[in-house]
């Protein structure tokens, strides 16, 4: 069984740069609050793509998973 704290998702990612430092900042705090769960790589990039839905960002999250 996985604990978690109550830690904020990441808001979700158009592409916009001015979004771009506060959507990563969210995800290092998951990631950080979870080492344990994200050691693998393959989770870490699941979840980032996870928050990718719209404008450029959903375009990237569909070539990546082509």
């Amino acid at each position: 069984d996985r604990t978690r704290t109550a830690l904020q998702k990441p808001e979700n990612f158009d592409g916009e740069k001015k979004k771009y430092k506060a959507f990563r900042e969210a995800l290092m705090l998951n990631f950080e609050d979870d080492e344990e769960y994200f050691a693998d790589e393959r989770r870490k990039i699941a979840y980032v793509l996870s928050f990718m839905t719209g404008g450029a960002a959903a375009a990237f999250r569909t070539e990546w998973m082509e």
